[in-house]
């Protein structure tokens, strides 16, 4: 996501609305839910609704002073269905170390965090911290040469000193590093190096105009190179025989960090069996799993080395290790000493460790000093993120954007109550999104199929969709008819499914109680599900429409809203 170029913003309206001359520069925005909104996020609703048009990516980002401050970012960021957290740390010492809090402690209050992290902080990181806690994050150093003279004498940046300030970076144990350029002047976009990944600090400060956003304008890649460092660091890989440099105590510190992690995505959580009693689904065979296997047998925790007779399921011994031996400790042996929660799940943050640490220099391993991620585990990697959509569950899968012609404007998070299910008459989710954005005088949130799910509302956007139920209702477009029996809603099982957990989705943040509502209820305002044909009987003014049809599956599909709703609070809460 970071290799794409974006801004934070300090507060709405005003000179940041121009989203027209936004969207060619930047791909995200990271809103500040600090000060200058007064810590209420529903001041970025309106903000959220035009860059979600545009299809530019958004989360909170907060200058954090205490834990409470990312307690509270990573709440915001969950309430959003963001898919990162900006995490402003600068100065360790006296925002956090004088409170007895080290970057580590940090680390520990994200592991449950499974998003990216985008960490604005100073130029030169402060020595000595333990960044290497924060290893995961990717660290913006902020460029701000009018305001530090003692690092840019000249008040300009310039490329020696930028890198210099990326390998000290380096050597504190960061491992994913980008720039942030100050855009308010004296600061000037001729001052910098635009053709590397960078983020401009703040939109706020940018003229409002299309010719003053053109000139940030980059040399017109879509992912630019991240900084590396200048040179790589000499190998700690033992040659011969030689136990020079190898430690006996090995398990009892963090892995190794390696300099140049190689850049491969996180496809997946992962869930063994036993994680069913804890509402989680136990995740699919894929070769990913083999990749994992493969990698925690470097780390010397799943011994012996055998990969022609591992398969590719995730079971508990994997997960969680037997016994107390330390070469069949599994994931959760990894977990612990790498200071994450040993719950042999393998989320984010672990993932984030594998892909970023050594082979450990324990006495008699070959491989001591090389990533834990070989070339084999990598393309085992590869091989799953091509399939990995069909790999996640329901309610992780994104929907295509394919905006509506109408809707009536913005509204805010406290006045959504319902879920409204429709029967689309015909089509699939790609030929209704299609009709609802060119001729159709009506619109949705979401248009589903057996095959795929389509967004053409924004949540805190009224849509058109059923009078009565519009501005405080969440609708969702079924591909069938009204008039389908019980037994042909069924055999449409996808569409069932995809649509309950969206709507799971919804209920969950929104906090809809999962139940449905009568039409006296509805009438009364009360907060739940209801299909259209229950808006029309409650209000006279309603459309006159029946769907989804009284054979409309409704115990089903609640069924499914709890299952989807389970597996949510599970990976939200836990």
């Amino acid at each position: 996501m970071f290799r794409q170029r974006g801004a934070l913003l300090r507060s709405p309206g005003g000179n940041v609305e121009n989203i027209v001359d936004q969207k060619p520069i930047i791909r995200w925005a990271a809103l500040n839910v600090g000060g200058e909104v007064a810590r209420d996020p529903a001041r970025w609703d309106r903000q959220r609704d035009l860059y979600a048009a545009a299809d530019i990516a958004t989360f909170p980002w907060l200058h954090c002073h205490e834990l409470a401050d990312i307690d509270f970012l990573v709440s915001v960021a969950r309430r959003w269905s963001s898919p990162a957290i900006g995490l402003n740390i600068e100065d360790v010492v006296l925002d956090f170390r004088q409170n007895g809090v080290t970057l580590e402690d940090i680390a520990q209050r994200l592991s449950d965090w499974e998003g990216e992290i985008h960490m604005p902080t100073l130029a030169w990181v402060q020595n000595g911290q333990g960044w290497a806690s924060l290893r995961r994050a990717v660290a913006a150093l902020g460029v701000f040469a009018d305001e530090q003279p003692s690092i840019f004498p000249t008040g300009v940046p310039d490329p020696r000193t930028i890198q210099q300030l990326v390998d000290h970076a380096f050597a504190e144990g960061l491992t994913k590093v980008t720039l942030m350029y100050k855009t308010r002047p004296p600061n000037l976009p001729e001052h910098y190096d635009l053709s590397l990944c960078h983020c401009l600090y703040t939109a706020d400060d940018i003229t409002p105009t299309p010719e003053a956003w053109a000139a940030w304008q980059h040399d017109g890649k879509e992912r630019p190179p991240m900084p590396v460092k200048s040179k790589a660091e000499p190998s700690t890989k033992a040659k011969g025989s030689t136990q020079a440099g190898r430690d006996a105590d090995w398990h009892t510190k963090p892995y190794p960090t390696n300099p140049n992690p190689p850049d491969v995505a996180f496809v997946r959580p992962l869930y063994p069996p036993d994680a069913a009693a804890k509402s989680k689904t136990p995740s699919l065979p894929g070769p990913d799993v083999l990749a994992f296997k493969r990698a925690l047998s470097r780390a010397q925790r799943f011994l012996p080395w055998a990969p022609d007779e591992w398969d590719d399921t995730y079971d508990d011994v994997f997960a969680h290790g037997e016994a107390s031996e330390i070469e069949r400790s599994g994931v959760a042996g990894f977990q612990r000493q790498m200071r994450i929660r040993a719950t042999g799940w393998i989320s984010r943050p672990t993932f984030e460790a594998l892909r970023t640490s050594l082979v450990p220099p324990k006495p008699g391993v070959a491989h001591a000093g090389e990533p834990l991620f070989d070339s084999v585990c990598i393309r085992l990697l590869q091989q799953a993120a091509a399939v990995g959509p069909t790999m996640e569950p329901l309610w992780m899968t994104a929907c295509k954007p394919l905006r509506a012609k109408h809707d009536s404007g913005p509204r805010t998070a406290a006045s959504i109550k319902h879920v409204v299910i429709h029967s689309t008459e015909g089509g699939t989710a790609e030929s209704n999104a299609r009709f609802f954005a060119t001729t159709a005088e009506a619109s949705t949130q979401l248009v589903v199929d057996d095959k795929e799910c389509y967004r053409c509302v924004p949540d805190l956007v009224i849509p058109w969709g059923a009078p009565g139920v519009n501005s405080d209702g969440l609708h969702i477009e079924n591909c069938g008819f009204a008039r389908w029996s019980r037994e042909e809603w069924l055999a449409h099982d996808q569409t069932l499914r995809r649509s309950a957990a969206q709507a799971a989705k919804w209920s969950w943040q929104y906090k809809i109680p999962r139940r449905w509502l009568t039409v006296t209820e509805l009438q009364s305002g009360a907060k739940g599900f209801c299909c259209h044909v229950d808006a029309t009987q409650a209000f006279p003014n309603n459309s006159g429409h029946t769907d989804p049809g009284p054979n409309f599956p409704r115990d089903v599909y609640m069924g499914y809203v709890n299952e989807y709703y389970a597996e949510i609070r599970a990976a939200r809460d836990v």
